[in-house]
């Protein structure tokens, strides 16, 4: 039973793995044939930031939930949330640091700072980006890698009909990108993000 476990959990991150990356690449394309070349390029760099914000504001915490849960099998709730809040406040502080350089004069990200909604903008999907990723490595914990597949398919799916939608309805900018591409996180966070709903006696 264990072997055929393992593989099936195993199949199922790797699978939600493939399908993000492919869903991600049809929306690239979606956006390259819907939006202006500048937006594009400018949704580009803001995703880029957004993802060195997502690393640093991880702080290990997805690997450290990962290694600490046997010692919380039975009280989940308090490590998970714990792990939520550090890697949201980590990924706020250090995307709040992108927006300052951007504001100090670097073009590239001149995105950011457009205006004060834009700013906000980016530190709220980055920190949503990060939750994200630690409610996947707390499925994994739980040994529920299909919840990792589940979101990937829906997420992938949301992110591709809002980028290609918002395109397609002359909503041609690249702040519609960025925030089709991180509405995953919104439609997930709500339900995903609630550790105290875990049912404790169902990972002994």
């Amino acid at each position: 039973m264990l072997p055929n476990s393992v593989a099936r959990k195993s199949v199922a991150f790797s699978a939600g793995t493939f399908i993000r990356m492919s869903l991600g690449f049809f929306t690239w394309l979606a956006a390259a044939r819907l939006y202006p070349p500048a937006e594009v390029g400018a949704a580009a760099a803001a995703i880029s930031a957004m993802i060195l914000c997502n690393q640093a504001g991880l702080l290990g915490v997805d690997i450290a939930l990962v290694a600490l849960f046997p010692e919380h099998r039975r009280r989940p709730s308090s490590l998970l949330n714990t792990a939520i809040t550090l890697a949201a406040i980590a990924a706020a502080v250090s995307s709040l640091a992108v927006v300052g350089v951007a504001g100090a004069g670097f073009r590239a990200l001149h995105l950011l700072v457009a205006t004060p909604a834009d700013a906000v903008l980016f530190v709220g999907l980055t920190v949503l980006a990060t939750a994200w990723w630690v409610m996947d490595q707390a499925a994994v914990a739980l040994r529920r890698s299909e919840q990792v597949l589940l979101r990937a398919m829906v997420g992938g799916a949301v992110t591709l009909v809002g980028v290609a939608g918002l395109g397609a309805a002359g909503f041609d900018t690249a702040s519609a990108i960025l925030v089709a591409g991180q509405a995953r996180a919104t439609i997930f966070g709500s339900r995903e993000g609630k550790p105290g709903s875990v049912d404790s006696s169902r990972q002994s």
